[in-house]
């Protein structure tokens, strides 16, 4: 069976787009009006030509040779740290490279590298005064407040082997509120050129630790912690998932304590996934942004359970309306207006209105380095924490203390709070006392987790492949905690949960439950013709509503084949099939889009129930569908036809 992630079509970090779409019929390409569209899956944004892969063992140059030889595949760089080679072909031969690679028995994972992009809100003596800021207004730092920062510094400043890695567009080495507070600087995006030409990276540094008590500007959260600058975005405030993997081995590997990362892609990469791993195993916690597309999913790195992710809110405590949310979020933090240093020089954030020295931006970007700022106090409180205990301790001082949403998570950072926690000498993991569903059995439909855990579990976790699986479960201290799940949203087959029961210090041992989910299945089939370039009456891109009911939210499962006709001054063609839901609310629709591609003439895809499901209800819709690329040699058009056919199925 192929894997579902090689043919997924990769999206940038902007993935909600305007587009104007006709009414649904029986076949068309146009499944709805005009709305606001989420999209998993997109035939660019891709890095074209560049792959990423992990071999079992190291590979050597015979290899290598025949990769480049059969592909026209070149090493042009290494993520030492993870193991993972960085390779570059010709763009029309990657999709045949990784669908090479993915099924060799030497390789463990290998993908397309992917955009990555600063994650903030472009259109959006100061602690106690205010400054008149470009698009915000007259705004003080109204954030650490909000945190109860000036309880916590009565407490510590901070300490400056305790350091904080901005991976970002770099950092302004010359700003007087950040200059003494900067241990180190690199860059991967030219060599030596850490100087920040966009000015996203400046004003993050800024939050988390600037110079305080200095008569000059802001305070940061983390007066006195260390500043370390890994540039891994350009000027424009965009870069690659590669080097981003870089940055975080880089950071973790110089002994930064807390990796900040207001960055952000829509891709699911593996080795985005390998650097957070390598991160935590040398005692480093990554600091994650939700993203700004104020909807209930997380991008990456923030999909993945090794990064506390970060949900933005504004001056009354609500999630602000641009922040991403869901079962994905560990905490909140202030993200609206926050003023913070920008570059001394001119920068590309300067044509966006925003001025130099100081300023205020909004983003899950700014909410983020509050967070950061907090843990470096905590661990200049108590440096023996582990990175997990620090996520422990972040999560359990955070809102109420004790309860989880998807709107703030477990709510609000309290600086206070935390580094009171600090001084935590307990490191023996709770029990969790696990009840229901027993291991090794099967399930279907709607069930029910249950544990009664030790009166010291704060909440138990859900994990699956790196990343939360369930809604964080919560409860009263002496009570059985459960939560309903339905296993229609997964396929069926074999399931492994991680389940944790974390303490309020972050202490924890997971245990692997193990089931096997088997509902019954629907299918759905649908056949086209299709034609490269679209005519009104031959397109090239084909969409199929569901008929048949989906009882409550349902994985999917896609396969089908393709019949090519004659093409005309083709070098290269590819077969894609697609599956989309809607969901209408308030009178706006909102539109999820997977896609799934091989370039041969078969597609067997799973995808990623992360990104897409099936939605049930009268306010929801869903379709499948298929389509076709072909590429010419030369600057003359390419043309054809195909025949397309494809089953949907889906569990009920």
């Amino acid at each position: 069976m192929t894997n579902e992630k090689f043919g997924r079509k990769s999206v940038f970090l902007a993935a909600v787009l305007i587009v104007a779409l006709g009414a649904a019929s029986a076949q068309t390409t146009s499944p709805l009006s005009t709305q606001s569209i989420t999209i998993a899956g997109s035939p660019t944004n891709i890095r074209p030509g560049h792959v990423l892969v992990r071999f079992k063992a190291t590979a050597g140059q015979d290899v290598l040779n025949q990769l480049n030889t059969a592909f026209g595949a070149k090493l042009v760089g290494t993520i030492r740290e993870i193991g993972v080679m960085h390779l570059q072909a010709p763009p029309e031969r990657t999709l045949r490279l990784v669908a090479h690679l993915r099924n060799r028995p030497d390789v463990e994972f290998a993908e397309f590298d992917s955009v990555a992009q600063a994650i903030l809100k472009p259109n959006d003596p100061y602690y106690s005064s205010a400054l008149s800021s470009s698009h915000s207004g007259s705004v003080d730092q109204w954030g650490p407040p909000a945190v109860s920062a000036p309880t916590a510094w009565n407490s510590t400043l901070g300490d400056r082997n305790i350091v904080i890695a901005i991976v970002d567009t770099g950092v302004d080495d010359t700003h007087p509120d950040l200059a003494p507070k900067i241990v180190g600087e690199y860059s991967y995006v030219g060599k030596g050129k850490t100087k920040d030409g966009f000015g996203h990276g400046t004003h993050v540094a800024g939050i988390a630790a600037a110079a305080t008590n200095n008569h000059i500007g802001i305070a940061g959260m983390c007066p006195n912690c260390g500043i370390l600058s890994v540039k891994v975005l350009n000027d424009q405030g965009s870069g690659y998932m590669s080097d981003v993997a870089s940055g975080i081995a880089y950071a973790a590997s110089q002994g930064a304590r807390v990796i900040n990362l207001s960055l952000g892609g829509a891709n699911r990469t593996e080795t985005l996934h390998a650097a957070l791993d390598y991160a935590l195993a040398h005692n480093a916690l990554p600091v994650c942004a939700m993203g700004n597309n104020g909807a209930s999913f997380a991008l990456e790195p923030a999909y993945w359970h090794d990064c506390l992710s970060v949900i933005a809110t504004d001056q009354n405590g609500a999630r602000a309306s641009f922040s991403n949310y869901g079962v994905k979020a560990d905490v909140a933090a202030p993200g609206v207006a926050i003023l913070s240093t920008m570059p001394t020089y001119p920068v590309t954030l300067n044509s966006y209105g925003y001025y130099e020295n100081y300023d205020a931006l909004s983003g899950t970007s700014m909410a983020t380095p509050m967070v950061s700022g907090i843990a470096g106090l905590v661990l200049s409180k108590n440096p023996n924490l582990t990175a997990l205990q620090l996520r422990g301790i972040l999560e359990a001082s955070a809102g109420d203390g004790t309860s989880w949403t998807p709107a703030l998570a477990f709510g609000i950072v309290d600086a206070s709070k935390a580094v009171a926690a600090a001084v935590n000498s307990a490191n023996v993991a709770p029990s969790l006392n696990w009840i229901s569903p027993v291991e090794g059995t099967s399930v279907a439909g709607l069930i029910t987790f249950q544990a009664a855990p030790s009166t010291s579990v704060h909440h138990i976790d859900f994990v699956k492949d790196g990343s939360r699986f369930l809604q964080v479960l919560t409860g009263r201290s002496g009570s059985t905690w459960s939560e309903s799940w339905s296993s229609t949203s997964v396929f069926n087959g074999p399931l492994t949960l991680s389940v944790s029961a974390v303490d309020v210090f972050g202490n924890t041992v997971p245990q692997d439950l193990d089931l096997s989910v088997q509902n019954n299945l629907v299918t759905q089939t649908g056949t086209a013709n299709l034609c490269w370039p679209s005519t009104t009456s031959c397109p090239h891109t084909i969409w199929q509503p569901v008929t048949t009911g989906v009882a409550t939210a349902a994985a999917t499962h896609l396969h089908g084949t393709v019949t090519y006709g004659t093409l005309t001054n083709t070098n290269y063609q590819d077969f894609w099939l697609q599956v989309g839901t809607v969901t209408k609310s308030a009178g706006v629709s909102n539109v999820v889009l997977y896609f799934c591609g091989m370039p041969t003439t078969t597609v067997d895809c799973y995808p990623d129930p992360g990104f897409i499901l099936l939605q049930p209800g009268k306010n929801s819709a869903n379709y499948s569908g298929g389509q076709i690329d072909l590429i010419s040699p030369n600057k003359n058009p390419s043309s054809g036809s195909a025949t397309i056919n494809w089953t949907l199925t889906y569990p009920q």
